[in-house]
């Protein structure tokens, strides 16, 4: 990667912005996304705080969660959301991988 970028000129390069966000004219020229991140047209953008990988910026875009949270997804979408605990009505289940039943 390349850092403190103001453009970067290969057209397989993605842009990550500083997770400061304080100057987000100056940017580092990467290849691929970090897996906690998600692409946004060429802008490499962090995912939401509950998620580890995601498909976006929002908590139900999730696709991977972070140890200690349950996999909530109602809808059977390849998005969900990362719970630390189950909604009223759901069971926790801890195996083969954490989820709300």
């Amino acid at each position: 990667a390349t850092d403190n970028c103001t453009a970067c000129w290969t057209q397989d390069i993605r842009y990550k912005l500083p997770s400061d966000r304080a100057t987000p004219s100056v940017f580092a020229c990467i290849t691929d996304c970090p897996t906690d991140d998600y692409l946004d047209g060429d802008v490499c953008k962090d995912c939401n705080e509950t998620c580890s990988q995601c498909n976006g910026p929002s908590e139900t875009e999730c696709t991977i969660c972070p140890g200690g949270r349950y996999i909530y997804n109602p809808n059977n979408l390849p998005q969900f959301e990362c719970k630390t605990d189950c909604p009223t009505g759901w069971c926790k289940v801890e195996t083969p991988t954490k989820h709300c039943e």
